[in-house]
């Protein structure tokens, strides 16, 4: 939630460049904090076509939200609310993220991308033979290693099938039940390792043992095709699933059939049935129109029956889900993107990917080059003669006098790698090897380990001198951040937690908060106007719903459908309706007779603080902020340079 809110305070006020120059100030709060004119434009450009087409403003009218702003940001810093430690977690968490992108090499980017986009052309039909690795204990790989290869040398001897093997050994247990079959997927739609020795392996054979995060793995690739890539559909659906009674499934089952039934002999069209009896009111609205999906997106049979349709407009028949029952109609097939319109999703992608490791450590490559890193042999030496088998094991405690050795075993830049870090360093993140491992092994892994740390921390702190676009989004974060917090604890929290005030403030602008006339009535829906005038009649004589649907529903669920209803909104035929002309006329719609019923009438009244207390405490909200800020409007003078103000206005 708070992601979203910090997002639209930058739409509304930010985009601080953090520009520092003394010249053409715009205006200074408090006679401390200057704002330059560039600053400003830069804020005013970069949120204008945002802006327009939300709440457009003038340039004055957002130069009076962009001081509110700083007054707020000011007040925040005077606080201290910037060294809080909460605020500090949370920033140097954005910082983390803002930083990602900068922290991996560029060129092994580039590659990554294209891969990427070659393989997404293609989707893979695979199963696996896997066996899993509980912990990285030398142990426990060793033994899941002399397992993998086993069923390794029994595929290679052909006495038994991969799919016999599959269900036998696999530890993946939901594959294994399909004999190792996982179906087709494509780029990104497994981990890295595993998706790059699929699409590596020929149509027919089985892969090479290879390793992922799980385990230890054999492949097999039964099929590869052109990738299916997106498809728009629209459906009918009626639910029955596991909370649905035995009566619900059996009629619609029932209903289902006669519905795909009037679709194909012309009756009535696709879209009259969705209308008129489709259960997913989010598609009904839309005409059955579901978003754009993929492959692995649905349950298995609806993407199997829409990716079957091949002809925009063909309909399937009847499908079950366990949602319900569906009818499905084809809008259209969306082609593989081209590189240039896939490329910035695919950046994203490899870097919340595994893959985004490839770059990180070609990046530390070039900083190890960069920053002239250099290792001390003679310091290695020294530090690996205090290592005892304990390390092996996870159990080496240093001893005093390596915890203070300052000996420098690398360098890199003005940093130094001393003797007394590495060696806390192996103490606090201890690792188990077998017994052989040699310890020149061990201190390397670990020292290669820390050093990768190091240098990603040092090159962190540098992006601000090097990136500017990084250091502007910094300032954003960082006063989005302050904004948020204060706002919080000065108006929307107090807006709730003071029942006091925000009662008295109810109290006094009730007026504001009443119900309107409030209608509750039943809508009858009928397959025919004979239908419908027979059943305006039972209506009219006291017949209860289930009288009359017991009545003409015999054969079909679809005869008499019924929908009560209790809103300030009804539908237009009710408003004319009144207790003592209770029925309205019947209507034709969508090709069946429709007519509704009043049952009550509940005048205007005043609505109780518990039913409106969302729309009381945002209202009282907005007092409160306005109060806010005439207070800091006293407190911090600000001062705006008229001139300055009337060239840069003129400029925009």
């Amino acid at each position: 939630m708070k992601r979203i809110v910090l997002s639209l305070l930058f739409t509304a006020f930010l985009g601080a460049l953090n520009v520092h120059a003394q010249k053409d100030v715009l205006f200074t709060v408090d006679g401390r904090q200057q704002v330059s004119a560039e600053e400003f434009k830069a804020v005013f450009n970069k949120n204008r076509d945002i802006g327009d087409q939300i709440d457009p403003k003038t340039p004055d009218e957002y130069l009076a939200l962009y001081i509110d702003f700083k007054l707020k940001v000011l007040e925040s810093m005077d606080l201290g609310m910037d060294q809080r430690e909460s605020f500090l977690m949370e920033f140097e968490g954005y910082r983390d993220q803002l930083a990602r992108p900068y922290l991996t090499d560029q060129a092994s980017e580039e590659d990554l991308v294209k891969e990427a986009y070659d393989r997404m052309k293609y989707d893979v039909n695979a199963g696996h033979i896997m066996i899993a690795l509980e912990s990285e204990s030398t142990t426990d790989t060793l033994e899941a290693w002399k397992k993998i290869q086993q069923i390794a040398k029994e595929l290679n001897s052909g006495e038994e099938s991969f799919e016999v093997l599959a269900s036998r050994h696999s530890e993946d247990t939901y594959s294994a039940e399909q004999n190792g079959v996982l179906g087709y997927f494509t780029a990104f739609g497994m981990v890295y390792p595993f998706e790059s020795m699929a699409y590596k392996t020929e149509v027919g054979k089985t892969s090479a043992v290879f390793r992922t995060q799980f385990g230890y793995h054999i492949l097999k690739v039964y099929n590869k095709r052109p990738a299916r890539s997106k498809i728009k559909v629209a459906h009918i659906m009626l639910i029955s699933n596991n909370k649905s009674t035995e009566q619900e499934k059996a009629n619609a089952t029932q209903s289902i059939q006669e519905i795909y039934q009037r679709i194909q002999s012309g009756s009535s069209s696709f879209e009259e049935m969705v209308m008129q009896f489709s259960q997913d009111k989010t598609s009904a609205e839309r005409m059955g129109v579901l978003p754009e999906f993929g492959i692995n997106e649905m349950v298995t049979v609806f993407e199997e029956t829409a990716f079957a349709l091949n002809t925009p407009g063909e309909i399937s028949k009847p499908i079950q889900t366990e949602f319900g029952w569906h009818i499905i109609k084809l809008i259209e097939k969306t082609p593989i993107p081209t590189f240039e319109e896939a490329e910035k999703q695919l950046r994203r992608k490899i870097q919340r990917d595994q893959r985004a490791s490839i770059g990180r450590q070609n990046l530390i490559k070039k900083l190890k080059r960069e920053y002239n890193y250099k290792e001390n042999e003679s310091a290695a030496k020294k530090f690996i003669s205090q290592f005892t088998s304990d390390v092996r094991t996870g159990d080496w405690i240093p001893s005093e006098k390596l915890l203070a050795d300052k000996s420098v075993l690398a360098s890199f830049a003005d940093q130094n790698i001393e003797s007394y870090q590495l060696a806390e360093y192996i103490q606090n993140n201890p690792g188990r090897t077998s017994e052989a491992y040699p310890f020149e092994e061990i201190y390397r892994n670990f020292l290669d380990t820390y050093t990768q740390q190091r240098l990603l921390l040092f090159e962190k702190d540098q992006l601000p001198a090097k990136y500017p676009e990084y250091r502007m989004l910094m300032n954003e974060y960082k006063e989005g951040i302050l904004l948020f917090d204060l706002t919080q604890d000065v108006v929307w929290n107090k807006s709730i937690e003071d029942s006091t005030g925000l009662t008295e403030f109810y109290e006094a602008h009730k007026a504001n908060y009443r119900w309107k006339t409030r209608y509750s009535y039943t809508q009858y829906d009928c397959a025919d106007a004979k239908t419908a005038k027979k059943v305006a009649k039972m209506v009219k004589k006291g017949k209860t719903q289930e009288e009359i649907l017991a009545k003409y529903n015999t054969e079909s669920n679809l005869v008499v459908r019924v929908t009560s209803k209790y809103t300030e909104k009804p539908d237009a035929e009710v408003l004319s309706l009144n207790e003592t002309q209770n029925q309205s006329e019947i209507l034709e719609k969508n090709s069946r007779f429709v007519f509704y019923h009043l049952s009550k009438l509940v005048p205007p009244s005043d609505k109780e603080l518990s039913e409106c207390k969302g729309l009381v405490a945002a209202d009282y909200q907005k007092l409160l902020e306005k109060n806010w800020l005439d207070e800091l409007r006293a407190k911090y003078p600000v001062v705006i340079d008229e001139t300055v103000k009337n060239k840069l206005f003129n400029s925009l």
